[in-house]
């Protein structure tokens, strides 16, 4: 896998920043360490499937905080740009994977009431 398609940890920052000027919260990174795990994930040789790395990317944020408020928010952003870029790598995807993923994603995080459309992000 190619790291020009890893979302970046200044693009993870940047995303949760974001989702604060949108929504409130309080600014600042918890703990860098699990930011730095969650970013490592993307590469990581344990997971098999483009699901597990993308539930495992954005659940470690939203379940270890690596940020001081907005985890949840930004663990799914993350997943949303992480499958995005690999779009084009995976065009076709499987019902079974498919099913997999969000059953991974939605006992990590909770479902958003918050439509895509409010959202200001450009690139999630």
């Amino acid at each position: 896998m190619s790291e020009v398609n890893l979302v970046s940890i200044e693009g993870i920052i940047e995303m949760h920043d974001q989702w604060i000027e949108l929504l409130g919260g309080s600014p600042g990174i918890w703990a860098p360490d699990v930011l730095l795990y969650a970013y490592e994930v993307q590469i990581s040789p344990y997971y098999e499937t483009l699901f597990e790395k993308a539930a495992n990317f954005g659940g470690r944020i939203t379940k270890e905080h690596a940020f001081v408020d907005g985890n949840k928010r930004t663990g799914y952003s993350c997943i949303r740009k992480f499958l995005a870029q690999k779009e084009k790598l995976f065009p076709s995807v499987s019902f079974d994977q498919t099913f997999l993923f969000k059953r991974k994603v939605w006992t990590a995080i909770p479902c958003f009431l918050i439509s895509a459309k409010r959202m200001k992000f450009s690139d999630v």
